[in-house]
């Protein structure tokens, strides 16, 4: 099988999808790395497929040659700093801790509030605190070491951390703390009046961080009907938020 059949080939294919989701979790991101790959696979007329001598299976070459192409693809998006190493090694909430940390600006006890009005956690503030003490004592990097790619004018923090603003976050942006954890109510109100469905589909897309396409997959919806039920979703939070006096009528 020459290297351009085996670029199309079931076993490649599945394999970039498999890499593409486990280090992407933003459907654009998840688009651009594919279309990265197959160009990088393509260069030097398939110099990387060429290589592959049939000395172990061909997954398991592929393996470090994809996870080498999805570092250079972030380091060529983001700039060579991402999200520290030590903080992924603390698991998934330090990384979302250290995320709305530094990019959002959030301060401890306000990403507490949010953890708890998500359900991600549910111990006390004071247990909080002290559990991810170390990720608020870690630097978070500097504006300068990040060069976006894409376009420059772009905030090189939102670039850093390559994910969307989260929505649930956005209605609770500049709130106190009182109005916040009344907020946390209003929503907590709101989704419980929602199908088993849209719950798991808030759920699996704002607090678990899986893309729409993913969500809809495991919702039992298909991704176009997923976005437009969030989108209806997210009005309606808000629609209640503002009816109890909390937030902005968007112009």
């Amino acid at each position: 099988m020459g290297p351009k059949t085996l670029l199309s080939s079931r076993d490649v294919l599945e394999k970039i999808d498999e890499v593409c989701k486990r280090r992407f979790q933003d459907e654009n991101e998840q688009m651009e790395f594919q279309k990265y790959v197959i160009h990088k696979l393509k260069e030097k007329d398939y110099k990387r497929l060429r290589s592959y001598k049939k000395e172990s299976s061909l997954t398991t070459y592929l393996n470090p040659v994809l996870n080498n192409l999805a570092t250079d693809f972030l380091r060529k998006k983001i700039g060579k700093w991402y999200i520290p190493v030590g903080i992924r090694r603390m698991g998934n909430l330090s990384v979302e801790t250290y995320r709305l940390l530094c990019k959002s600006k959030f301060s401890l006890s306000e990403i507490y509030d949010i953890f708890v009005i998500r359900r991600q956690y549910a111990g006390k503030l004071g247990e909080f605190m002290k559990e991810f003490e170390p990720v608020r004592n870690t630097p978070c990097p500097e504006k300068k070491n990040f060069v976006p790619t894409n376009n420059p004018s772009e905030k090189t923090m939102d670039v850093m951390m390559s994910t969307d603003p989260n929505p649930l976050e956005h209605l609770m942006e500049n709130l106190e703390s009182d109005r916040r954890i009344k907020a946390g109510r209003v929503i907590r109100e709101v989704t419980n009046t929602l199908s088993e469905a849209e719950q798991s589909l808030v759920r699996l897309v704002y607090a678990d961080d899986l893309s729409v396409s993913a969500a809809a997959r495991v919702a039992g919806l298909n991704p176009p009907a997923a976005r437009r039920r969030l989108k209806k979703i997210l009005a309606g939070y808000r629609k209640a938020l503002l009816a109890k006096g909390i937030g902005k009528e968007e112009r």
